[in-house]
């Protein structure tokens, strides 16, 4: 009876560490997320589903859809007139959007992003852009940013939903939030205009 008894502790113990390996395995090649599990257990699986989506387009690199699901919260039936800007797709696939928590109207991200908020413009940059009148902002910003330092930042949002389509609708529209996925960049920005143009 013994025997029978330490058997069955024992392959339920093996059982329990392969599972815990199982699991922490999967957490640690990306397969499954345990913040994401624990926030469904809470409740604010749409919240977590929604956020899929979105890093989904901010990921794509697509301007128009990017940009949509910026300045709406949402991407869908939705049409920019203007001219997309190359620079904000750019950015966005190149940050890392992590969700961290959910509450009833507020989630909160970490944004983990290359610190450019100390750009400058140089006397022999500044010389060479008067110069050359095809000088490109946006390739310059880019190649910038993809040689600064790694730096992240928590960044708390709204969110809430869209009455008429039933969709959760977050708030990317944040200065906050734009600023720690650009670098620092609009912080940065009109110094380095005043700079450039001086």
């Amino acid at each position: 009876m013994k025997k029978i008894l330490k058997k069955k502790f024992l392959l339920t113990l093996c059982f329990a560490f392969l599972i815990c390996l199982g699991v922490f395995l999967a957490n640690y090649f990306n397969l499954i997320n345990l913040n994401y599990a624990k926030l469904y257990l809470k409740g604010h699986g749409d919240v977590v589903k929604t956020v899929k989506k979105d890093k989904e387009v901010f990921n794509s690199g697509d301007k128009k859809r990017v940009e949509a699901l910026l300045y709406t919260g949402e991407y869908l039936d939705y049409d920019i007139n203007r001219k997309a800007n190359d620079l904000v797709p750019f950015l966005f696939s190149n940050a890392d959007i992590i969700l961290k928590d959910v509450d009833d109207s507020y989630v909160t991200f970490e944004v983990c992003s290359r610190d450019i908020s100390d750009i400058q413009v140089t006397d022999d940059l500044k010389s060479w852009i008067i110069k050359d009148k095809r000088f490109d902002f946006t390739s310059f910003i880019k190649e910038y940013y993809l040689q600064a330092k790694k730096t992240s930042k928590n960044v708390i949002l709204k969110y809430d939903i869209n009455e008429r389509t039933g969709n959760i609708r977050i708030n990317y529209n944040d200065y906050d939030f734009k600023n720690s996925v650009y670098g620092g960049l609009l912080d940065a920005y009109k110094g380095l205009a005043n700079d450039l143009f001086k």
